[in-house]
């Protein structure tokens, strides 16, 4: 039976969900870049299959869970397209619960990929989809019965979801801009309130390679808004060994975390990422911290070509 803590748990959900951030983070931005901006989809010019969970708050009853799973491909015509050209397609599907609240999005990505001058290039991309909301009263225990804003024993929504986004690459440096929810739908038929209803939100994501004698330094950043709400901004430090098979980072969120990033590559095929968040926020109270896993294979065949990709893509 979920205790009076969950409801407190729920009532912040809609909360945030009407004045704040709406959308799931990921600690892992740069290897999970496609839940972000769709223009990056192909990026790897092969096929490339991810999965992850990020369990947040460990310690709280009903705290953020998020699971997501990814495919992209790309598809490189040499009789209609112009060199270094390709079109990217993917898919993404994410489910995130919060206490009694569950959100389950689909979404297809479209994207197109020119060269613009030397090993620079321009993405455009398109996210089309749906999100089904769900927030089921037989998991509260509400303090007041027949609650005016949450009444029933479960609700769900259908609504359109839709993103666009842009892309510019480069071998040692990266730069993006994407918006997601711009339908911006109401949830009046999830809960008695005009006030919920999704955020129009924009992400910037950036990041450059800094070459050494064995080993690369790549600071990234992320920057997350929306109206009626702080900005939050993660910046990382990543650390590329010459192999590429053991890559360390260390990464801070401006609003309440510092995490610790380990990348494993083995035979070139199989991608782990983890990262642990120590909270520094005011939730930070008994084992409140997140864990975050992903788990990556790629198609692409193995090169003996040292010159390294796009920093987002490793």
């Amino acid at each position: 039976m979920i205790k009076n803590g969950v409801s407190y748990l729920i009532v912040f959900c809609i909360t945030i969900n009407v004045y704040s951030q709406q959308l799931s983070q990921y600690s892992n931005f740069v290897s999970n870049a496609f839940y972000y901006n769709p223009a990056v989809v192909g990026g790897h010019n092969c096929l490339v299959l991810k999965g992850g969970q990020r369990n947040q708050w460990i310690g709280f009853e009903g705290a953020p869970k998020t699971s997501f799973v990814s495919v992209s491909t790309s598809i490189n015509n040499a009789k209609n397209f112009q060199p270094g050209t390709y079109i990217g397609l993917g898919g993404y599907l994410q489910t995130e619960t919060f206490g009694a609240f569950r959100r389950s999005t689909v979404n297809l990505a479209y994207a197109y990929s020119t060269p613009l001058k030397g090993k620079t290039s321009i993405a455009y991309g398109l996210y089309l989809g749906f999100q089904e909301l769900v927030i089921d009263g037989s998991l509260m225990s509400l303090q007041i019965g027949n609650d005016p804003i949450i009444s029933g024993s479960s609700r769900k929504l259908l609504i359109p979801d839709i993103g666009a986004g842009l892309f510019l690459e480069n071998t040692n440096w990266y730069i993006g801009y994407s918006a997601k929810q711009i339908a911006m739908n109401n949830w009046s038929g999830l809960i008695e309130s005009e006030l919920s209803k999704n955020r129009f939100h924009h992400f910037i994501m950036g990041g450059k390679r800094i070459k050494a004698e064995k080993f690369n330094l790549v600071p990234n950043t992320l920057l997350k808004y929306t109206n009626n709400s702080p900005a939050a901004i993660d910046l990382n430090l990543n650390l590329e060994t010459f192999n590429n098979i053991f890559n360390l980072g260390i990464s801070w969120r401006n609003l309440d975390a510092i995490i610790a990033l380990l990348h494993l590559n083995i035979v070139d095929h199989l991608n782990i990422y983890y990262a642990f968040d120590f909270s520094t926020s005011k939730i930070n109270t008994s084992n409140s911290n997140s864990h975050e896993l992903i788990i990556g294979y790629k198609s692409c065949p193995k090169t003996t070509n040292k010159e390294p990709s796009c920093p987002l893509f490793y």
